[in-house]
């Protein structure tokens, strides 16, 4: 039978409740009583050993909000789909997602309350954003000839516009990092030179 920890080094719900010692480590418990009890410990232990200004950097408390990713996506069902393509693509989409997880979003979560997941249709709606900032930035600047069929895909849903596609573009054209991303109207979306694109 598997004993439970008196502490561990990471918040959660369970062990909110820490130390902080005077170098800097935390250690978290899973009752006011266990913290104060090990704070004690530690008190007596810092003073026996000579470092009497170290005890007041010996901090206590309750952890209730940490930093979490606010943009957590369940990987698409087969059964939300009505076509092998349509499921694929979602996928598709899914993958590009979790292999950037640098560009995610993160907010404060509560520890005592689950945190959300977003479920497909918040991995849509950011495709739908950047088809709709692309359809802007064409409509001011043309479609590049070599690209016509392929941004033509891309706007109508027809092919993926994942998170590799977006900063292609963005790089290849020279659009602000992200912009195609962006929620607010024009993000230097028509910042771009003429040159590249056709009559």
């Amino acid at each position: 039978m598997k004993t439970k920890s008196t502490f561990t080094l990471k918040p959660d719900k369970d062990y909110r409740f820490f130390i902080q010692a005077p170098d800097g480590a935390m250690f978290y418990f899973d009752s006011p009583g266990e913290r104060d009890a090990h704070a004690e410990l530690l008190i007596n232990a810092v003073v026996a050993e000579g470092y009497v200004e170290e005890v007041q950097r010996i901090v206590a408390g309750e952890v209730t909000h940490r930093a979490a990713r606010s943009n957590v996506l369940a990987r698409p069902a087969r059964e939300h789909f009505n076509t092998d393509a349509q499921y694929y693509a979602a996928v598709d989409q899914f993958l590009d997602s979790v292999e950037h997880e640098r560009n995610s979003s993160y907010a404060l979560r509560s520890l005592v309350s689950q945190s959300p997941v977003v479920q497909h249709s918040k991995l849509t709606s950011i495709n739908q954003i950047r088809r709709n900032n692309l359809k802007k930035w064409l409509a001011v600047r043309g479609i590049p000839a070599v690209e016509k069929s392929y941004f033509s895909q891309l706007i109508n849903g027809k092919a993926s516009f994942g998170e590799k596609a977006a900063r292609r573009i963005e790089l290849e054209y020279g659009l602000p990092i992200n912009s195609l991303d962006s929620r607010t109207a024009s993000d230097g979306l028509d910042s771009t030179p003429f040159d590249v694109f056709s009559e």
